[in-house]
């Protein structure tokens, strides 16, 4: 009884170390996540598909990811 209490414990006390960072970040006001690309890339996106571009070839052209590319063809 004793034994299972102190494990409890032990994984609640870990529990809280680990979440607490990251609840102290939110409520600073730091934004999680990776950063957004810029409009104007964003437009270049959009007009390179337009043009029929694919998109491996908009991605190396302008230096993004292709899951950036192709979650902006979907918007």
């Amino acid at each position: 009884m004793a034994k299972q209490w102190r494990q409890t414990v032990r994984i609640e006390t870990i529990a809280g170390r680990l979440n607490t960072p990251g609840e102290r970040a939110v409520a600073q006001g730091v934004k999680l996540g990776r950063p957004k690309i810029d409009d104007a890339t964003e437009r270049k996106v959009r007009k390179q598909l337009a043009k029929g571009v694919g998109i491996l070839k908009v991605a190396r052209l302008l230096g993004i990811g292709t899951g950036t590319v192709q979650r902006i063809s979907k918007e």
